[in-house]
């Protein structure tokens, strides 16, 4: 059930659900969680889909809010959101959080 996780991680799986042809892939190390998944990739570089209320082309199904939430909420706990590259060749999206 998605909804137990953190909200960054959940908007990250979510949107690899949304948008991959058959494959999701969630890779954790220390601090650091990837998403990738075997789509399209990314329509836009991820500062632009990481604005409020925008989406990709032919992107419909949200409001646009998802990463834009996601990496607000990893940068006021010190992290950061990052695109990354993965084995899948669709989209790979890095998630890293200070150590507590």
């Amino acid at each position: 059930n998605l909804d137990r996780l953190p909200f960054s991680i959940r908007v990250l799986l979510e949107n690899a659900l949304r948008h991959a042809k058959s494959r999701v892939r969630l890779r954790v190390g220390e601090g650091v969680f990837l998403v990738e998944d075997d789509g399209e990739g990314l329509p836009l570089p991820l500062e632009a889909l990481a604005r409020p209320f925008l989406q990709g082309e032919g992107r419909r199904g949200s409001a646009g809010l998802g990463l834009y939430t996601a990496k607000r909420v990893a940068e006021a706990h010190g992290g950061r959101l990052f695109p990354c590259e993965g084995p899948l060749g669709g989209a790979c999206l890095g998630l890293e959080l200070p150590k507590a």
